[in-house]
C-alpha cells in the first residue's frame, strides 16, 4: 500500500544525526589548513585518496546490500553498521587524539602539521566507509518501500529536509553564547560531535522500529526464483543492466557535471568568505539562514514536483546553481553586505534542495524502469553508482579547486589577495561551475523518463507483481493439497498394514 506520512518521517530521521556528523567535511580543509598546519595541496591529495577508496567500497556495498535485501527483505543491518562506524571515525577525525585544541588555537602560526598525515588519511577512509555503509542502503530503502511517484517525491523530500535540519544543528553550534565568536573552530567541531552523537542513536532506533521493510515486488526472490536469484548472483547481468540502461547513463553523466561544479564551489567557499570577502564571522550564520530557507522550501518543491514532474525540478536546481555561481563573481571585498552574502547562499541552497530531493526520486523511477526491462532489482547498485559519482566528483572538484588556488598563489591566512590569486578564485567559484551546471541541464533535458512514461512503467510493474502474488498463492494451495494427500495416504497405509511375523 501507500507509504504513510509517519513512515516517511521515521525513515528520514537518522539523516538529521548523520548529516550533523558529515557536514564538517565540507569545510574541514579550511580547518586543517588554518589551525592544524596542513598545506592545501596535502589536504587536496588526502581527500582525493580517500574518495578513490570509494571506487571499491561503493559498488561492493551496493551489490551486497541488494543481494541481502533479496534474501532477507531488509537493508537495516548495513544502515546500523554504517551509523556506528560514522560515530567512531568522526570523533577521531574532528577531535584529533593527543592534540591540545585550546593550545593550538592560541598559536599565531604553525611550521607544519601538528599530527601525522597517516592519522588523517586513516580516519578519513573510515569516515567515508561508514558514510557509504549508511547512505547506499538507506537511500535505496526508500525505493523499496515507496512505489508510487507521489510517495517517492515525498519520502525523498523528507530525507532532504532532514538533511537540512542536521546542517542547521551544526551551523547553530558556533552561535552558542559559550563561544567567543561565530567562527567555526576545532572547539566547535568537538561540541558538534557530542551533539550529533547524542542525537543519532535514538533517531536510528525510531527509524528501525517504525519504518517497514520492502514489500514483495514483481521480481522478488520469492516471486520468481528462476529470474531474480540468478540475477542477484550474476554480476554480468548487473553490469549489463547498467551499460544498456540509457536513462541511467544520461542521469549519471548529468550528475558528474553537477557534482564536479558543486565540489569546486564548496571546496573553496570557506576561503572565499573568510579570506577573500573577509567575512569569516558570517560564515556560519549565512549557512544557518540558508538552511532554514531550505527546510521551508522543501514542501514547496515537493508540491511543484507533483505538478511538473521530477525532471523539471532537477532542471530548476541547475538554474539556481548557475545563478549562485555567477552571483559569486559580483560580490566585492569590503563592499559586500551581510544581506548580499546571505542571498548568495540562499540561492545556492535552493538548488541543493531541488537536487537532493528530486534527483534520488528521479533515479528511483529509473530503477523501476530497469526492473521492468531487465527483470531484476538492482536499486542498491544504481544508488551506489549515484553516490559514488556524487562523492567522487565533489572530492575531485574540491581537490582541483584547492590545487588551482595553490597554483595561482592564494594565501588562506592573508586578509587581502594579489590579482592573480583573485583570478584563480573566480575561475573556481564562478566560471567552471557555471559551465558544468549548464552541461548538466542539457543532459537532464535529454533524459527519456518523464511523468507519462513512468506511469506506464509503474502500471506494468504493479500488474506483474499482482500476477506473481496470484502464482505464489496458487503454488501454496497446491502444496498444501499435495501435503494433505500424502498425509492421508500415509495414515491409510498404516491402518491397512499387516503385522509382521517373527
Amino acid at each position: 500500500g501507500s507509504l504513510s506520512l509517519f513512515q516517511s518521517f521515521s525513515y528520514a530521521l537518522p539523516i538529521v544525526g548523520t548529516m550533523c556528523l558529515l557536514t564538517p567535511t565540507n569545510i574541514l580543509q579550511g580547518i586543517y589548513a588554518k589551525y592544524y598546519g596542513f598545506s592545501l595541496t596535502t589536504i587536496a591529495l588526502i581527500i582525493l585518496l580517500a574518495r578513490m577508496f570509494d571506487v571499491v567500497t561503493d559498488p561492493m556495498i551496493g551489490f551486497y546490500a541488494d543481494r541481502y535485501q533479496r534474501r532477507h527483505n531488509t537493508r537495516k543491518p548495513f544502515i546500523v553498521a554504517g551509523v556506528l562506524l560514522l560515530l567512531v571515525s568522526s570523533y577521531f577525525l574532528y577531535v584529533p587524539y593527543g592534540v591540545d585544541v585550546d593550545f593550538i588555537m592560541t598559536l599565531p602560526d604553525l611550521d607544519g602539521p601538528v599530527f601525522s598525515t597517516a592519522y588523517l588519511v586513516g580516519w578519513f577512509l573510515l569516515l567515508y566507509l561508514g558514510s557509504t555503509l549508511f547512505d547506499i542502503p538507506h537511500i535505496s530503502w526508500a525505493t523499496d518501500i515507496a512505489k508510487t511517484a507521489a510517495d517517492k517525491s515525498r519520502v525523498y523530500s523528507f530525507r532532504s529536509g532532514a538533511g537540512y535540519v542536521g546542517m542547521i544543528l551544526f551551523y547553530s553550534i558556533p552561535l552558542l553564547p559559550v563561544f567567543g565568536s561565530s567562527d567555526i573552530t576545532p572547539e566547535t567541531l568537538r561540541v558538534s560531535m557530542i551533539v550529533a552523537g547524542v542525537l543519532v542513536l535514538p533517531l536510528l532506533y525510531v527509524c528501525m522500529r517504525h519504518t517497514p521493510n520492502a514489500s514483495l515486488g514483481a521480481f522478488n526472490k520469492d516471486n520468481d526464483k528462476t529470474v531474480s536469484v540468478k540475477a542477484a548472483v550474476d554480476r554480468r547481468g548487473v553490469i549489463a543492466s547498467i551499460i544498456r540502461n540509457k536513462p541511467l547513463r544520461i542521469f549519471l553523466a548529468a550528475s558528474v557535471f553537477f557534482q564536479f561544479g558543486i565540489g569546486l564551489w564548496y571546496g573553496v567557499i570557506f576561503f572565499y568568505v573568510d579570506s577573500y570577502l573577509n567575512m569569516g564571522e558570517q560564515f556560519a550564520p549565512m549557512f544557518l539562514v540558508a538552511f532554514f530557507v531550505g527546510v521551508a522550501a522543501t514542501p514547496i518543491f515537493y508540491r511543484l514536483s507533483l505538478l511538473f514532474g521530477k525532471k523539471a525540478m532537477v532542471g530548476l536546481s541547475g538554474v539556481f546553481f548557475i545563478a549562485s555561481y555567477l552571483y559569486s563573481g559580483i560580490l566585492i571585498p569590503g563592499e559586500t553586505s551581510v544581506a548580499a552574502l546571505m542571498s548568495l547562499k540562499i540561492i545556492n541552497t535552493l538548488g541543493h534542495v531541488c537536487l537532493w530531493a528530486m534527483a534520488p526520486a528521479m533515479l528511483s523511477e529509473i530503477a523501476d524502469y530497469s526492473e521492468l526491462k531487465f527483470r531484476s532489482q538492482n536499486t542498491g547498485m544504481y544508488f551506489s553508482l549515484f553516490l559514488f559519482v556524487q562523492k567522487t566528483c565533489i572530492a575531485i572538484g574540491a581537490a582541483v579547486g584547492l590545487a588551482i588556488l595553490g597554483w595561482f598563489g592564494y594565501d588562506a591566512t592573508a586578509t587581502s589577495q594579489v590579482l592573480e590569486a583573485t583570478q584563480g578564485l573566480m575561475l573556481v567559484v564562478v566560471w567552471i561551475p557555471a559551465v558544468l551546471a549548464l552541461m548538466a541541464l542539457i543532459l537532464i533535458a535529454l533524459n527519456p523518463i518523464n511523468v507519462r512514461r513512468y506511469r506506464i512503467v509503474r502500471c506494468r510493474l504493479d500488474a506483474l507483481a499482482s500476477r506473481s502474488a496470484r502464482n505464489i498463492s496458487s503454488q501454496n494451495i497446491n502444496f498444501s493439497k499435495d501435503k494433505s494427500h500424502s498425509t492421508s495416504a500415509l495414515i491409510l497405509d498404516t491402518d491397512t498394514a499387516q503385522p509382521r511375523t517373527t
